[in-house]
């Protein structure tokens, strides 16, 4: 790079495919040069072109209309790199889902996971099925959802007593066909996700609706879709606290409903023009104990010669991947449907599958990743510890967020390390150190490198009560998986990690966020979230830092919440008798969480 500028609104624009691109690294590989001549962007693919061209504006947002003479080779070590969102625990609109989409894209994220069946609510509108969103998706007051005609609001966050109105909140068919076409414009490809058989209770709750409309006038019309056995008696609860949420997959409903959905959302897509790459359908957390009572089950079970509730679990893998690979379409899974599989079914099945998300990646289940890696299956590494955005961004008590796998932020998501994933999680869920020296002792190696195919964020939605939420968890805290994604083995985590070079290295990317893309996200009236101050005291003064130059750092020093009516702490300051102290960070209109001190 040298120092002449060339001003962008004076410069020639030339785009081009590189006819040589098989040779290049990646297929979504670029050059970008500026120079006296003008700008030109050299793309290995259309994906390679639209990346150049991001690359270009995000240059002219943060540098201005003036850019530097320079050359720029780039591309991505993943070709997915994704983000998951939630919209069936809590609701997120149509618009708000596009601007989601204008997020990814710009920081070059290409795989929108859509997130849109749960316990909770169905969220997307299937053909021959209106009772999924008709009973499905709507938010009733209600406790019981078998008098109501909707589901209860589990998660809504706030007194069922005030909000007397039904809401019915879910994409229609129209609107996902709409949302193909958005995203494949921004480079951004759809994944739709059907979670089963657990997760699955909106679904379940839906379809008995259908059942009783039916039961007088068409009875096997009412029994299409059967997916529960009245005469099961299984005890179970869920990791949410459910015990009727699990299909019967021992019933042929089971397989009719999740087939007739397949087949409606394929359609969406051809009539979008857009491929269907992948089709989730879940395949996580079905509770210990689920189906145990089930007389239909045991009947099932017997007549194809099961012993365990495990090979009844294969079965639903197995029927379901090769129903969706018979349509030319991968099968996507949570990294449950993938374990504890003999070699002879992982040979059969692993080649059906486009992906597998491998989530739980702390402690004692570390080894996930690499084993399903191994089995063959392709892992988009989707660590709780490090690509959870809903998990608030630090241990305070007034920070939003779930808690149950740690915690995280920018900082922890930046050190993820896909190819030396047991040093990914440098504290403990509590925050005791983690001896990174030791802890892949005697864990298993990844033998299979090239089934490692990126890395995904996950937004879920039960904390989540409106769009700027979404966007304080995902900014700038998403910002550390776009840097996995792009370089997935930084020089200080290659081997043992460098310490040294991982601290400098860390300060380098805290700034970049701070003075380069968290004013790049203000300037697009995009809400994100402001790290708390540092705050000491010293020979009886007070003492603080902040994340960032130019932050502003607001105190009290009689245990009050310090407000923007409070006085600015510029240098040490005396704190008398203070016994509490408490210090919140402002930044480009946002602010902190309050650091509390109490003084001995």
């Amino acid at each position: 790079m040298n120092s002449n500028i060339a001003a962008v609104s004076e410069a020639k624009f030339a785009i081009s495919l590189d006819v040589n691109r098989d040779a290049a690294p990646s297929n979504e590989g670029y050059t970008l040069t500026v120079g006296k001549e003008g700008i030109e962007i050299v793309g290995c693919s259309p994906d390679g072109v639209m990346n150049g061209v991001k690359t270009l504006v995000a240059a002219i947002e943060i540098g201005g209309m003036k850019l530097p003479n320079v050359a720029i080779s780039d591309y991505p070590d993943f070709g997915y790199r994704g983000l998951m969102l939630d919209i069936s625990r809590n609701y997120t609109s149509f618009d708000d889902i596009k601007r989601t989409i204008d997020l990814m894209a710009a920081y070059k994220l290409n795989v929108f996971h859509f997130h849109f069946a749960d316990h909770e609510a169905r969220c997307l509108a299937i053909p021959g099925m209106p009772e999924l969103t008709e009973v499905g998706a709507g938010r009733e007051n209600t406790y019981d959802e078998k008098n109501a005609g909707g589901m209860a609001t589990v998660y809504g966050g706030y007194d069922l007593r005030k909000h007397l109105k039904r809401t019915d909140q879910f994409i229609t068919r129209a609107q996902f066909i709409e949302l193909l076409k958005y995203a494949q414009k921004q480079g951004v490809r759809v994944i739709p996700e059907v979670d089963a058989p657990g997760h699955s209770r909106a679904a379940i709750v839906s379809m008995m609706a259908r059942s009783k409309k039916y039961i007088d006038t068409d009875h096997n019309e009412a029994l299409r879709y059967k997916m529960w056995d009245e005469g099961d008696t299984s005890k179970f609860c869920s990791a949410q606290g459910y015990g009727d949420n699990v299909l019967n997959i021992a019933l042929p409903g089971t397989y009719r409903f999740m087939e007739k959905v397949f087949d409606e959302i394929l359609a969406m897509y051809r009539e979008a023009g857009v491929k269907l790459e992948v089709f989730h359908f879940g395949g996580d957390e079905v509770a210990h104990g689920a189906l145990e009572g089930s007389p239909e089950a045991r009947k099932f079970m017997e007549q194809n010669g099961m012993k365990t509730m495990h090979e009844l679990s294969e079965f639903f893998v197995d029927r379901m991947s090769a129903y969706i690979a018979m349509h030319g379409v991968k099968a996507g899974a949570w990294q449950e449907a993938a374990l504890k599989h003999s070699d002879d079914f992982n040979r059969r099945v692993a080649p059906r599958f486009g992906l597998v998300n491998a989530w739980s990646t702390n402690g004692s289940s570390d080894y996930v990743p690499y084993t399903l890696a191994n089995a063959g299956y392709p892992v988009v590494m989707s660590n709780v510890r490090n690509f959870y955005l809903d998990m608030a961004y630090t241990p305070h008590q007034d920070e939003q967020g779930l808690r149950w796998g740690g915690w995280c932020n920018e900082f922890t998501a930046w050190s993820a390390l896909p190819y030396n994933t047991y040093r990914s999680a440098r504290e403990g869920e509590r925050g005791e150190a983690v001896d990174l020296a030791a802890i892949a002792n005697g864990k298993p190696t990844l033998n299979k490198r090239e089934c490692l195919i990126g890395v995904q964020a996950q937004i879920w939605a039960e904390t989540i009560r409106n769009y700027s939420m979404v966007q304080r968890y995902t900014f700038p805290k998403v910002l550390g998986m776009v840097e996995r994604g792009w370089n997935a083995s930084p020089a200080w985590g290659e081997g043992a990690t460098n310490e040294a070079l991982y601290k400098a290295e860390m300060a380098k990317y805290n700034l970049r966020i701070g003075t380069r893309e968290l004013p790049r996200l203000a300037r697009h009236s995009v809400d994100f979230h402001v790290n708390q101050p540092g705050i000491i005291v010293e020979n009886g003064k007070l003492k603080a830092n902040t994340c960032y130059p130019g932050m502003t750092v607001r105190y009290t020093l009689d245990g009050s919440d310090p407000g923007e009516n409070s006085p600015v702490w510029k240098a040490p300051v005396s704190i008398g008798n203070a016994k509490l102290i408490k210090a919140r960070a402002y930044y480009l209109g946002h602010e902190s969480v309050a650091t509390y001190l109490f003084v001995k």
